[in-house]
């Protein structure tokens, strides 16, 4: 095993170190912890391939670690695709909603939603307000509030 590795994965470490305080972006910050631990398996003399190995884990559960966290950190749900989140929030009709005729439209948090109402031939005028108590697809289903 070459003499060099262990300042080689330092190397690295000290590049990603750079590389994240020049960007600000967090592009290289898992390639740290991946390359101390790189750096230690060098330093104890373990062939190139598990240092290489422990290098790519280490940096990647850093990677999905990070990602989680910020994740939690913003209040937001993983895999959270938006929609389900309108459910109990209010909005204002734009455009009278009217099943009978297919038509309607809600303003909700600055955003348009096709809409509908929760009663089969249920109308509910421009200018209200309205509770949204289900999705279906990109269609608001709405009560009146």
């Amino acid at each position: 095993m070459p003499v060099f590795m262990p300042y080689l994965w330092l190397g690295v470490v000290l590049c990603a170190a750079i590389a994240e305080a020049i960007g600000k972006r967090m592009i290289a910050l898992w390639m740290i912890p991946g390359g101390v631990v790189a750096s230690v398996l060098a330093f104890v003399r373990l062939p190139v391939w598990a240092q290489i190995l422990a290098f790519i884990v280490v940096s990647t559960v850093c990677c999905f670690l990070f990602f989680r966290l910020m994740t939690l950190r913003n209040g937001k749900r993983a895999g959270s695709g938006g929609t389900e989140d309108l459910i109990g929030k209010t909005g204002d009709v734009i455009e009278k909603i009217d099943n009978l005729a297919g038509c309607g439209l809600v303003s909700v948090g600055g955003e348009e939603w096709a809409a509908r109402s929760v009663e089969y031939d249920g109308i509910i005028e421009e200018g209200s307000s309205v509770s949204i108590v289900a999705v279906e697809g990109v269609r608001l289903i709405c009560r009146p509030a």
